[in-house]
């Protein structure tokens, strides 16, 4: 399905190019998990535990004349109602295929039990540490595909950009070939939406009272219904009402693009045993995530989502904050996990080589980062 909608102002017309993209594999909470990263807020689970079917939408605006929109639809390999999955994929134009390195195998199955081939615009997403990933894709290959393009990613938004290329023929296309693309599994965590529960209203006028007291007495800072919480990557935001945690980024106060971010960030609980009697379940919950914020002990998936929040392929950096040491301390943490295999200065570098970031900020970010890491460790 492609549709083109024009967009009119008094500066520009822009056209925006529309393709629905299947999402499919053999895990569906892991097809969820990759949908969700790629979509952002743009995301709905509504279906998901009656269908299993999740919608997204991704963009990609690296083009002058038009934008690319990517309807994403993550559908299961089992149909839970006869029929639905071939109504599912008409009028697709891609598919991306999500398996880890060790299920590679079940790629034809998965497939065929959808009526789907491998052709041009089929990209599977193989997920797995590097060089576990990259033996198992050889190995498969030799013995399943002919030919086909390999790419490597780092993030989800480089597996966006490929396909949005692919779809408007950019770059170097060969025809009736899938892309394999290899990608680290902790940039695509499995998500499993939780049951929306009608025994969990949002938090009474009462327990709004009693969190307020209790945070008071934590120091946590409180402005009206909602509680702030200063992070190094940016300023979370949680709702007392509803207990919903959303993340600006201090990355966007650095930035000359307009796009200011708010995520929102996923904190579930994993124990029901609390009780009290002053204040339900919903109301511990969000007691218990400011709190956990607030002393920055959060668990390992809420750490990630922080680091993806906090990064963004469109940043443009304003010419009079290199120099600043707090957008320095900001950049220099150790972003290992964020950034796989590339480091900030290779990214910066091949921002120049785009032409992207001027030559002579990257020499001066250079220098400061240098000059930084020698003060640290003095320290």
């Amino acid at each position: 399905m492609c549709s083109v909608l024009v967009r009119m102002s008094t500066q520009i017309l822009k056209a925006r190019m529309i393709y629905k993209v299947l999402v499919v594999g053999r895990n569906l909470s892991l097809q969820t998990g990759f949908l969700s990263q790629a979509s952002g807020n743009l995301v709905s689970n509504q279906l998901y535990n009656s269908l299993g079917l999740s919608l997204g939408v991704a963009k990609y605006e690296d083009y002058d004349e038009f934008s690319i929109i990517l309807q994403l639809w993550a559908i299961p390999q089992n149909e839970r109602v006869a029929g639905l999955s071939q109504n599912f994929i008409k009028g697709h134009r891609a598919v991306i295929v999500v398996l880890r390195s060790e299920d590679l195998v079940e790629l034809h199955n998965i497939l065929s039990s959808l009526s789907l081939n491998i052709k041009s615009n089929t990209f599977v997403l193989v997920l797995g540490q590097s060089d576990d990933a990259e033996l198992r894709v050889k190995e498969f290959i030799a013995s399943s595909v002919e030919t086909y393009q390999h790419s490597d990613a780092h993030e989800i938004s480089d597996i966006i950009q490929i396909v949005a290329q692919r779809l408007t023929k950019r770059g170097q296309i060969e025809e009736d070939i899938p892309t394999i693309i290899t990608l680290n599994e902790d940039r695509c965590p499995a998500y499993e939406p939780a049951l929306q529960s009608s025994s969990e209203p949002e938090s009474t006028d009462d327990e709004v009272d009693e969190i307020q007291r209790i945070l008071l007495d934590q120091g946590v800072r409180m402005i009206g219904e909602s509680c702030v919480v200063e992070l190094t990557e940016g300023k979370a935001l949680i709702s007392l009402r509803s207990g919903i945690v959303k993340l600006e980024p201090k990355i966007c106060d650095y930035c000359l693009n307009d796009c200011k971010r708010n995520t929102k960030l996923c904190i579930i609980a994993v124990d029901s045993g609390w009780s009290s009697q002053k204040i339900g379940q919903r109301a511990l919950l969000t007691v218990a995530k400011i709190i956990a914020l607030n002393e920055r002990n959060i668990p390992n998936h809420v750490k990630m989502q922080i680091q993806r929040a906090s990064f963004c392929g469109k940043f443009d950096p304003q010419s009079e904050i290199i120099e600043s040491d707090d957008f320095l301390k900001l950049i220099s943490a150790d972003k290992r996990d964020l950034y796989g295999k590339k480091s900030l200065m290779e990214i910066a570098l091949k921002r120049v080589e785009d032409g992207k970031l001027p030559e002579s900020a990257y020499n001066m970010l250079k220098r400061k980062l240098h000059a930084l890491e020698k003060s640290m460790k003095k320290k």
